[in-house]
């Protein structure tokens, strides 16, 4: 790679480049080390352990996820069955979320769907949870099953079948007769999914949630955990189990973090945040919150797991189910949180290690008959980026280039915070993180406060590995108004070097000898893409314009 061309220039939304024969550009290999894997349990009347023999197949350390020890970012959107009842249409769903990027789909199952009656279980037709999963897979998703017995998610009694009102229990604790109700739907449900976990090429279920924002771990409430937790053992799930908390500090990792026991609890940290630009009630977008930086850049040193973000499973709550007495909000909802609000967010997310992610919702559907909670409408729409009627939305647009990004640019599974960048701007935040393997940077690049709506000009100067740059060498980056971006540098276009880009890149295929690489960037902006290259590449722009320098 002798060669280098010297600002190769983008004035272009999109712009591919046709390179020499490609390198294969596999998952990276991940270290044994530091791994969280799942342990032997004990819970009410309940003792199992894994047997030695078995392999853990899905494993997490500091990083990433790892799917038989290879590096992988879950990139998951969330879709309840329950609110499409049609299975035919579970597949274009599925289909729908693949092209537009998803890795994963998050399912919550509803205990009331499926029990009308103590003792009493349908699975079949429209609540086929075992032909669900299969189309996923035949989709190309994993599989995040969130399965109560508690669900939350906006359902009519949380979830609880309307049957167990009409018992005297103390639910969410270890009253026997609850526990007892507890397992006959654990017994059911986790036959199928056992069918279904992952297992090398069976299976696509890689992650099993008990429980849903519990709260209060007083010991009634451990015990309550450690037994769903030991039942799921007891009835062969061997994935990771984790629990979804209110907030990324929340009461069950205060368990962890003060020594106590938790290995019958949770494998793996789970919390859900608000992101959502809610509108007021003539439908007009209130400000938009800055992004809370939750992983490396949260200045919160106490917070020891922020230090290792990846240990972590993150549910976004971005949309809102409307109520009754509204101005039918989901139009503006959709609007507000449209694909600049949602790039901002998830990429603030992953510069700060937040490798696990699950957007809700990605479709939502309608809450027929009494499945919706008290006060909803029959629309479940969300504002997600598939609407009730299937429709995609622009805003699919742009998670589709982010999911690309993320397919393609495999080192971002392992990246840790580089070098302070201090732009030319004060009103500019350059979040820098390094791949200590591959020496690839990325770039985030944010307003300060990032819910800034002016518009800045500046540059910003890095030692890269091929030198110390100024980006970009001409002209200005620009942020205008609700605004972010990614930008990688250093990394392997095949047998070609990009040094760096200030346009964005979204993916790279092969496509015979020749590897074709795509980048875009924002209407009427400039851009600069730096290669070395042994073949001159051949430049085609979908939009606007390019020039070599």
């Amino acid at each position: 790679m002798g060669k280098i061309a010297k600002r190769f220039r983008l004035g272009a939304s999109l712009l591919s480049l046709l390179l020499p024969s490609l390198i294969n550009h596999n998952a990276i290999a991940a270290d044994n080390s530091d791994k969280i894997l799942s342990r032997p349990v004990k819970g009410r009347d309940i003792t199992v352990s894994l047997p030695a023999e078995k392999t853990v197949r899905i494993t997490f350390d500091r990083y990433s996820a790892m799917i038989d020890s290879r590096r992988f970012l879950i990139w998951s959107g969330e879709f309840d069955p329950f609110r499409l009842p049609s299975p035919s249409l579970w597949q274009d769903i599925f289909e729908k979320m693949k092209a537009i990027g998803f890795n994963t789909v998050t399912i919550q199952l509803d205990w009331a769907y499926h029990s009308p009656a103590p003792g009493v279980y349908d699975f079949n037709g429209i609540r086929d949870i075992d032909r669900l999963l299969s189309m996923a897979k035949v989709a190309g998703l994993y599989v995040v099953v969130r399965i109560g017995p508690y669900a939350d998610a906006d359902l009519s009694r949380g979830g609880f079948p309307g049957w167990l009102t009409r018992q005297k229990v103390d639910a969410r604790s270890d009253d026997p007769v609850y526990l007892a109700a507890v397992d006959e739907w654990l017994t059911r449900v986790n036959a199928i999914i056992s069918r279904h976990q992952y297992d090398g090429d069976k299976g696509n279920v890689i992650l099993y949630q008990v429980e849903d924002r519990l709260g209060d771990p007083s010991p009634v409430k451990q015990r309550y955990m450690a037994h769903l937790y030991a039942k799921a053992r007891h009835d062969g799930i061997t994935l990771p189990i984790f629990h979804n908390e209110t907030g990324p500090v929340g009461d069950w990792l205060s368990v962890a973090r003060s020594g106590e026991d938790v290995a019958s609890l949770i494998d793996l940290h789970g919390f859900s945040i608000n992101t959502t630009r809610f509108c007021d009630t003539q439908n007009q977008p209130l400000r938009e919150a800055a992004p809370p930086d939750l992983g490396y850049y949260n200045l919160d040193n106490s917070a020891s797991f922020l230090k290792r973000p990846a240990t972590s499973l993150i549910t976004i709550e971005d949309g809102s189910a409307d109520y009754w007495g509204s101005n039918e909000q989901y139009n503006c909802l959709a609007n507000s949180n449209d694909e600049r609000h949602e790039m901002l967010i998830l990429g603030n997310n992953l510069i700060n290690g937040l490798t696990n992610q699950t957007l809700r919702m990605v479709y939502g559907g309608i809450n027929w008959g009494w499945l919706g909670q008290s006060g909803r409408i029959t629309s479940f729409d969300y504002g997600a980026p598939i609407d009730e009627a299937r429709n995609l939305r622009p805003k699919a647009d742009g998670l589709k280039r982010l999911g690309q990004f993320i397919s393609t640019f495999s080192d971002i599974t392992k990246m840790m915070p580089g070098s302070v960048i201090v732009p030319t701007s004060s009103h500019i935040r350059v979040l820098h993180n390094v791949n200590p393997d591959t020496n690839s940077h990325l770039f985030f690049i944010t307003h300060k406060p990032a819910n800034s709506l002016h518009d800045s000009k500046f540059t910003f100067s890095v030692a890269l590995p091929d030198g110390t740059y100024t980006l970009p060498e001409e002209g200005n980056l620009e942020l205008n108004g609700h605004d972010s971006k990614y930008l990688i540098a250093g990394f392997n276009l095949g047998r070609n070097r990009l040094v760096y880009s200030t346009s964005q890149f979204q993916t790279m295929i092969t496509q015979g000898e020749h590897d074709i690489a795509l980048f875009n960037g924002r209407q009427g902006e400039a851009g600069e893409i730096v290669l070395r290259y042994e073949t001159k590449p051949r430049v085609t722009v979908i939009e606007g314009d390019a020039r070599y320098f």
